[in-house]
């Protein structure tokens, strides 16, 4: 999406961290919604000493590309796996939860 189109999109927008919210009713009223699918959140890129990741990055996308990435602390993928089912890490996101 062009800047300036997202720019007067979000001009006095309140920010809703929580998707639930909006299903549950407890959020403000909502004149824009703007998708964070949109902004590119949801991969993990690498450098030499660093690690990208996105927030709409799944826990069980995360693992996959852990496993196939080696080098990076076998922390985060302890982490990743250690949170809920395997049905619920393929929706848990990094950022979300």
């Amino acid at each position: 999406m062009h800047k300036k189109r997202l720019d007067h999109l979000l001009a006095g927008a309140a920010v809703i961290l929580v998707g639930t919210a909006l299903v549950l009713g407890r959020s403000p009223r909502v004149d824009v919604l703007v998708d964070l699918a949109l902004l590119g959140l949801d991969r993990s890129e690498a450098g030499a000493n660093e690690l990208a990741i996105g927030a709409r990055v799944s826990c069980s996308a995360l693992g996959r590309w852990l496993g196939q990435n080696q080098g990076w602390p076998e922390l985060l993928l302890d982490a990743t796996a250690s949170i809920g089912s395997r049905i619920l890490q393929n929706h848990v996101t990094v950022g979300g939860n």
